[in-house]
């Protein structure tokens, strides 16, 4: 509910508001209009010396003053008589005494130098052995390794036995050269023959593109890039008809009866009214590339005058 002086929410039933002190409608009614509020000298009790029993029986939450009422931290009033909170005492709270922790003791230093100590040891045989080890193959002379003659005597056996080793070594070099060649004039043989099948593949790739496009004046000029100098020495008419057959193959239908009736002999012009931008988009890499350097050789010959004027018409 709410205080109906201050306007603040308390708890339901309080008597008195804690915040401003007024009676609520659930106060006791009082026979006269003011209601006397008693000092806190008049109703407190004496204090008397606290002993350690008190101290230890002291109450863990802050009462009234006045009427020893529990009341909650940060009130103003007591909710119970109404009365001032500013001169109650705070709630003496004891904490408990730690229980007794043994020191810790720290670790000895001796079992980490033991440790340290056995690490060098293993350490000085693992190079030992090593040293041994390496002595014993390369034949070294070392001074705990026993009768010094012993030692060269079998180096001198050891010798011999290279010699032979060295010669087996040769006769094996020999068989590996001859194997080598053997095996090199067979790669290469192989070589020729994967050479001879592309060129024959290239062959049947070009007679199957000749027989596909039969009656083209320039055949290559789709399945092979043209340099500028094979296009500079075309005459013109082999250039207008080069230029129109790569358009005709790709269904773009001529008005000009000339033209009509040229590509109209051959077995693959089916005309089906593309535009030139539509035939441009139906070209290969090799067309386009060689249609540009067909363009460009038109371009300088009707510059120098060169080109015929009746190959730029496409009507009749």
């Amino acid at each position: 509910m709410f205080c109906m002086h201050c306007g603040q929410q308390i708890e339901d039933g309080a008597p008195f508001c804690p915040f401003c002190g007024n009676p609520t409608e659930y106060a006791p009614q009082a026979q006269d209009a003011t209601r006397a509020v008693p000092s806190v000298s008049q109703t407190a009790p004496m204090q008397q010396a606290a002993s350690y029993q008190d101290y230890a029986a002291a109450p863990t939450t802050p009462t009234c003053p006045t009427c020893g009422a529990p009341v909650a931290a940060g009130d103003t009033f007591c909710t119970a008589c109404g009365s001032p909170l500013s001169q109650a005492a705070p709630a003496q709270v004891y904490a408990p005494t730690p229980a007794y922790q043994a020191p810790v003791q720290q670790e000895s230093s001796v079992g980490l130098g033991a440790k340290v100590a056995i690490g060098v040891l293993a350490a000085a045989i693992v190079v030992l052995a090593g040293v041994l080890l390496l002595g014993d193959r390369l034949g070294l002379d070392l001074p705990w390794s026993g009768d010094s003659s012993v030692s060269q005597t079998a180096s001198v056996d050891s010798d011999d036995d290279g010699e032979d080793d060295d010669a087996d070594d040769d006769a094996d070099v020999d068989d590996d050269a001859g194997f080598s060649s053997s095996f090199e004039e067979v790669e290469d043989d192989v070589d020729d023959d994967a050479d001879v099948d592309d060129d024959a593949d290239d062959t049947d790739d070009v007679t199957a593109a000749a027989d596909e496009r039969e009656g083209y004046v320039l055949p290559e000029s789709y399945t092979t890039y043209l340099t500028a100098d094979e296009v500079v020495d075309l005459d013109s008419y082999t250039l207008w008809i080069a230029i129109n057959e790569i358009f005709a193959y790709h269904g773009f239908e001529y008005g000009r009866a000339d033209l009509a009736n040229y590509f109209a002999q051959m077995d693959w012009y089916a005309p089906t009214g593309a535009s030139d931008t539509e035939c441009r988009m139906e070209f290969n890499e090799y067309e386009t590339a060689n249609m540009k350097l067909f363009e460009a050789e038109r371009q300088a010959r009707r510059d120098a005058g060169t080109w015929p004027n009746e190959y730029d018409h496409y009507e009749d």
